[in-house]
């Protein structure tokens, strides 16, 4: 997706919320593609995701105002309150951090406070990603496990033959996304843990992304071979990475005073 393509779908009628929600419009610090357009792993027909952050009000920073976050199911878009986004990022929420891992051209900004805080990014990254990117692999692991062990039992019972395509899951668009989300999960948490870099794109692991989403791989040699390799490179970088145990919150405060202070001079 190109900056014209992602500025074209903001500006059209749908999105028409992102500019008259009280708590978005002169509010938002920027929008953002999400989702397979951010990884590189969409296909004819994938969702569009639109992901961003907008600026605390001043009834929510000075009164008993509690905007979060605002949801658009119709759009697929998601939109963090700033101090919403802050926490979640300290935490290592891998959906807000993938938001900075995009590249300038596919972040449209409205407030200078946005390039303040992108600038600001590596503030939020420590080991805590081990725990939740690795968690949210896990956790996909188990759903992928989950399904493969219904598919196993399907073929006991049914007879079919396992070896002739198409594969029962790996027919399935929503198993194929799970295992490759497991895939891309743990890429983007080595290149946080070995480089400190959030890269949401994933261009060096593009082809064997795709020949997963597309079913064209053995889900147990994956299972029982690649998973327990990225297992021994995780147990290894988190002995050997340089990001320190949890955010500095002194640094992460200044940053948030800051920009709540320019969002308070929004009129």
């Amino acid at each position: 997706m190109t900056r014209e393509e992602l500025q074209r779908i903001i500006d059209s009628e749908p999105y028409d919320f992102l500019r008259t929600d009280p708590h978005l419009g002169k509010h938002l610090m920027f929008l953002t593609i999400g989702g397979s357009h951010a990884y590189g792993t969409n296909v004819a027909g994938s969702d569009v995701d639109i992901r961003g952050v907008a600026l605390n009000s001043k009834e929510d920073l000075l009164g008993l105002g509690e905007f979060e976050h605002r949801v658009d199911t119709m759009t697929d878009t998601t939109v963090f309150s700033f101090n919403k986004a802050a926490k979640l990022l300290c935490s290592g929420n891998p959906n807000m951090l993938e938001q900075f891992g995009n590249p300038d051209e596919l972040v449209i900004t409205y407030s200078p406070t946005a390039k303040l805080l992108f600038d600001n990014k590596n503030l939020f990254l420590s080991k805590r990603v081990i725990y939740s990117f690795g968690g949210f692999a896990g956790k996909l692991i188990k759903e992928a496990d989950a399904k493969w062990r219904a598919y196993l039992y399907e073929v006991e019972v049914s007879g079919v033959n396992p070896n002739v395509k198409p594969y029962i899951p790996c027919g399935e668009k929503r198993f194929n996304k799970i295992v490759m989300n497991v895939i891309r999960l743990y890429h983007m948490l080595f290149d946080i843990l070995e480089k400190g870099e959030i890269n949401t794109y994933r261009g060096a692991e593009h082809d064997i992304l795709m020949q997963i989403r597309n079913g064209d791989y053995d889900y147990e040699e994956l299972r029982k071979h690649t998973i327990p390799i990225y297992e021994a490179r995780l147990q290894a970088d988190k002995k050997e990475t340089e990001l320190p145990d949890r955010v500095d919150m002194k640094q992460v405060n200044e940053l948030a005073v800051t920009i709540n202070e320019q969002a308070l001079k929004v009129v």
